[in-house]
């Protein structure tokens, strides 16, 4: 009942046909949705676009990296077994490499692997508060650090139809659908529609 369908239920009702919610949480395995939908949305899925994250700029490491880098690697996980996927998008963000002096479109190196951090949430391993602290030296938090670790990941998934945008703010509608929405609370958007 989002306000922002008001003009879609107005003008072509059936298009609401193609959107069903699904329960989930993607810093589970198997993003935490049961098999029976795992399995829809692997036969229909063509498009994901990735942009839930936690954009608290404080968020402790260990949280950072369960919310923006390990549910992106667990959606990346659920991508490659999609028959018909023409595409998964991360949204990442514009100072994802604040390391750099000039910043260009590719994937820089990041200061730590990523294996080896989500490894060491998995197991809650208390060494996440030395690597926090280095990183804090090169990031100015960790929401950027992870972002950065994130965009690495993504790149290793190239097997995958992957695209990265960098938006520097999401910021309200201009007109459509309507003047001024914003979702503050950002959650990823799935089309299940094969063409």
């Amino acid at each position: 009942n989002l306000i922002i369908f008001k003009d879609l239920k107005k003008n072509d009702p059936s298009a609401l046909n193609k959107i069903f919610a699904i329960n989930g949480d993607f810093m589970e395995p198997h993003s935490g949705i049961s098999e029976s939908d795992f399995d829809h949305l692997t036969k229909n899925l063509n498009l994901i676009i990735h942009c839930a994250a936690s954009v608290k700029f404080d968020e402790p490491l260990k949280i950072a990296l369960r919310m923006n880098t390990i549910s992106t690697r667990n959606m990346l996980n659920l991508a490659e077994k999609c028959e018909h996927l023409k595409a998964f998008v991360h949204v990442s963000t514009a100072f994802s490499n604040t390391n750099q002096s000039v910043i260009h479109e590719k994937i820089y190196e990041p200061i730590c692997d990523y294996k080896k951090l989500i490894s060491l949430v998995e197991e809650n391993n208390e060494e996440l508060d030395i690597v926090n602290t280095m990183a804090l030296k090169v990031f100015p938090n960790t929401y950027i650090f992870t972002k950065n670790l994130t965009e690495a990941l993504v790149a290793d998934y190239s097997h995958v139809p992957v695209t990265i945008v960098r938006p520097s703010i999401v910021c309200p509608s201009y007109s459509e659908p309507m003047k001024g929405w914003v979702c503050t609370i950002i959650r990823p958007i799935i089309i299940n529609h094969v063409i």
